[in-house]
């Protein structure tokens, strides 16, 4: 009986539902076009966070990994060298973890070795 009140105010959310559902795939299009707009990074505050959080990743800051990233419209393109795959891995992930970013190409991206750092101490 609490509730009483409230059906009324169920009913006509219902029906505003059904009523907005007639032009629902016009909706969604123009809904989707404006998600895009407003999730929307500018690629230069992209660049400067990448550089903030490649400097803090110390995953990142070994000898030999030199990596420097360009982003054009949300994607990014990473340049330089890592000296495995690992690195090259933990820059891929730092930057598609970052907000706006749409997509990373690592084809710039030079990988010295293919052993990680762990497997050269088991190694020797």
């Amino acid at each position: 009986m609490r509730f009483h009140g409230s059906i009324p105010a169920i009913a006509v959310l219902v029906a505003a539902l059904a009523c907005a559902g007639e032009d629902a795939d016009e909706a969604s299009v123009a809904d989707t076009t404006a998600q895009d707009d407003v999730l929307r990074v500018p690629d230069s505050i992209i660049d400067r966070e990448l550089a903030a959080r490649f400097e803090a990743d110390p995953r990142l800051a070994g000898e030999g990994i030199d990596v420097t990233a360009r982003a054009e419209d949300g994607n990014v393109w990473l340049n330089g060298s890592v000296p495995t795959r690992y690195e090259m891995s933990v820059a891929r992930d730092v930057v598609l973890s970052t907000p706006g970013v749409r997509d990373v190409y690592l084809d710039s991206l030079v990988v010295e070795s293919d052993v990680r750092p762990e497997e050269e101490e088991e190694g020797s």
